[in-house]
């Protein structure tokens, strides 16, 4: 298994809580978007299920025909509540117009060029009308960069490769045949004003240490636990910079944008 295989079959990712605030929204309002003509869905890196089993727990139970979910991780397929199957999205095992509506939700973020260009063409190919995609919204990837101690390369924490505008959001399967016809953008988020600016600088020259277990795409090397990374206040700048900007919070000016972005494709 490779490391980052390994990185994704972790538990900690996938065991279920109740869900809510931003990610309920983002949910709900995936849900809304689906077409009233569409009784079918596939939903291609389906991870735990979160999508599908909303779905289940709000649609009329005559309403969809068929749902799916498809992952290549085992460990988080556990959690789905419907038909399953441990795949890739860059090579569906179905036939071509499987599905009235296929899609990937906070997917397409993580791949790579060629897996990227595989897997919209299988979405593409899949979907007999519809393709729904909910992606992070002008993401700045360097927000979550991280250094990795042995290698020294810098990689976005929790391996995001690419960020999505209006522009390349709506037009993303447009060579596939199909046109965007819905979207949405999701999840109001804050941030200090003025401020932000400084700490991205900040930390592009003084990458945060490592929290979580992750390899490093570069290297391949399994980074340390975050218990091996832990300090003081006193050694440990970020521990500052936090407890700084909890009373910064309660008095400074924030500017607001959007977390997400989900886009309805219909075929031509």
């Amino acid at each position: 298994m490779s490391l980052e295989k390994d990185y994704y079959e972790n538990e900690i990712f996938w065991s279920l809580s109740n869900l809510q605030g931003l990610e309920l929204e983002r949910i709900s309002k995936s849900y809304k978007l689906i077409p009233d003509d569409a009784g079918s869905v596939l939903d291609a890196g389906c991870g735990n299920g979160v999508f599908l089993n909303y779905i289940l727990s709000k649609a009329p139970r005559q309403k969809f025909t068929n749902l799916i979910g498809v992952d290549t991780c085992k460990t988080a397929l556990k959690y789905v509540n419907t038909k399953k199957i441990n795949a890739s999205i860059t090579k569906l095992p179905f036939p071509d117009k499987s599905y009235d509506l296929v899609s990937a939700l906070e997917v397409v973020e993580h791949l790579n060029v060629q897996d990227l260009g595989m897997a919209l063409q299988e979405l593409a190919r899949t979907s007999n009308k519809y393709i729904l995609i909910s992606v992070p919204y002008c993401q700045i990837l360097e927000d979550g960069f991280v250094q990795c101690p042995q290698c020294k390369s810098k990689f976005n924490l929790v391996h995001h490769k690419r960020s999505f505008d209006k522009e390349t959001i709506t037009t993303l399967f447009d060579k596939f045949g199909y046109h965007c016809t819905k979207l949405e953008l999701v999840g109001i988020q804050k941030e200090l004003a003025l401020l932000m600016p400084i700490y991205r600088l900040y930390k592009k020259i003084n990458p945060p240490p490592i929290r979580i277990n992750t390899p490093c795409p570069v290297c391949s090397n399994h980074i340390l636990a975050p218990e091996e990374h832990k300090g003081n206040a006193a050694s440990n700048p970020y521990r500052k910079i936090a407890t700084v900007s909890k009373i910064l919070w309660k008095f400074w000016p924030t500017i607001s944008s959007y977390r997400w972005v989900i886009c309805l494709y219909e075929k031509n």
